[in-house]
């Protein structure tokens, strides 16, 4: 389970950095904003930005935190 959170959130990362690229390259930031506005996501980017911070906190919290490996 934890090789594939951890795949998954390399993948996320990945798929949101490229997106920065792409609208930094083609001057489509201002599209891509507000990520989150009233207190809630906006738009694709803005899900996507907070469903992969989720993740990212809870393989923190849970992995590092609660059960850490035991040497």
């Amino acid at each position: 389970m934890r090789k594939k959170l951890r795949l998954l959130l390399i993948l996320l990362w990945i798929v949101i950095i490229a997106i920065f690229i792409i609208a930094g390259l083609t001057s489509g930031w201002w599209s891509l904003t507000p990520i989150v506005a009233y207190n809630r996501p906006q738009g694709p980017f803005g899900w996507l930005f907070t469903i992969t911070l989720v993740l990212s906190l809870i393989d923190f919290l849970y992995y590092h935190l609660i059960s850490p490996n035991k040497k």
